[in-house]
């Protein structure tokens, strides 16, 4: 295995000033009854190893953009971040068009739900429903290791 690969590899399809913001909120949260934080830990940890897999032994073949999707649509609520439609496309790292057309699956089957941007109605923000940040949640707490 090529070290030199994993190590490159990004952590976050879209490093910038939002990633650190969330890392920043993520900090200031508090543990609450159900292991908020400790969920938010555990899926940028395993969408980091998604990322490294990719990276190391090519992503062809490992793509699964919706859960992807949802995983950073998981700890964008957690962080209290937005997320435009373009950018969850993005999260799902495959070209845009594709992962758009998961965004709209994801719409449509209701995991994912849309709210328009009162200051620009041109923009829409997605937020993962509440029915599927708790079974993520509670997925993340009890098959990770130390998870709950």
């Amino acid at each position: 295995m090529r070290l030199d690969i994993i190590e490159a590899a990004p952590t976050r399809l879209d490093p910038g000033d939002s990633y650190r913001n969330e890392v920043k909120a993520a900090d200031d949260l508090r543990t609450d009854a159900r292991g908020t934080v400790r969920s938010l830990e555990l899926a940028r940890h395993y969408l980091r190893q998604r990322r490294l897999r990719r990276g190391a032994l090519g992503g062809e073949l490992l793509r699964e953009p919706a859960w992807d999707i949802m995983l950073d649509l998981f700890c964008a609520k957690l962080t209290g971040r937005e997320v435009s439609i373009m950018e969850a496309s993005v999260a799902g790292g495959v070209p845009s068009t594709t992962g758009f057309r998961y965004v709209r699956r994801l719409l449509a089957s209701k995991v994912v739900t849309e709210c328009r941007d009162p200051k620009d109605r041109r923009r829409s923000w997605v937020e993962l429903s509440e029915e599927a940040t708790l079974q993520i949640q509670q997925w993340l707490l009890a098959t990770w290791p130390g998870g709950s």
